[in-house]
């Protein structure tokens, strides 16, 4: 995992695995019109893996509803089946695959279908900072960076810019949220100025808290001078 501290971090390297190139067989399929739940990438790749989890039907049984296929209805042809035209959908939105579009995905770990787009957004990393798909390295690689706290991934140079870097909890400032400014140069998200202290005398009711709790345990301090709030 990678570590986040002010500006000096380790990053974490991850691999996003190219898939396979899988097409339609189709008979006797019009065109038809599919729809994916995001816009498309920036890029895509053909699917992961070419062993489904599906279970096969026999060839006069769609393989989606099981139901029976009759001479005058059209079908496609894929995972060692036959389906409906709109039973044929994809695993992450559930729309029906067009197939004009000829290539689809493959689900890894489950062997559903997916449209190319919808399974990168499935299984790409985004960026927590920016929200944008962490981009891939040659050979299909991914670094990023996480918070070791936060579980937070994001893009290594968000790190190396010039994002602010909350000084209590010590997350990246996300596009779009709006963060106070100290006047020191350092920086405050909104969850943080609730709960942290900005002065000597607004610290002084949690020190004299901290010395009583010290005095409970038998260990008094032998003086209580004020503290400085760096």
């Amino acid at each position: 995992s990678g570590t986040h501290n002010n500006n000096n971090n380790n990053g974490t390297n991850n691999a996003y695995n190219p898939p396979l190139s899988t097409k339609f067989n189709h008979p006797s399929f019009p065109p038809r019109s599919g729809s994916s739940a995001f816009p498309p990438s920036t890029s895509t790749k053909s699917p992961t893996s070419t062993t489904s989890s599906v279970p096969p039907a026999p060839s006069n049984v769609c393989a989606g509803c099981r139901l029976k296929l009759t001479p005058n209805v059209s079908y496609i042809v894929a995972l060692n089946s036959n389906w409906h035209a709109e039973c044929f959908c994809c695993g992450f939105c559930g729309e029906p695959i067009a197939v004009e579009s000829s290539t689809f995905a493959i689900g890894k770990e489950d062997g559903k279908p997916y449209h190319v787009d919808c399974y990168k957004h499935k299984t790409h990393p985004t960026c927590d900072v920016c929200g944008q798909f962490i981009p891939e390295k040659a050979g299909g690689r991914i670094e990023f960076k996480e918070n070791p706290f936060w579980k937070e991934k994001y893009c290594p140079f968000h790190d190396e810019g010039n994002t602010p870097c909350c000084c209590a909890c010590q997350r990246l400032q996300k596009h779009g949220h709006e963060w106070v400014p100290l006047n020191d140069g350092r920086y405050l998200c909104l969850e943080c100025l609730d709960t942290t202290i900005h002065s000597t005398e607004e610290a002084q009711p949690l020190y004299k808290e901290l010395l009583a709790f010290y005095a409970s345990l038998g260990m008094p301090l032998p003086a209580s001078p004020p503290p400085p709030l760096i």
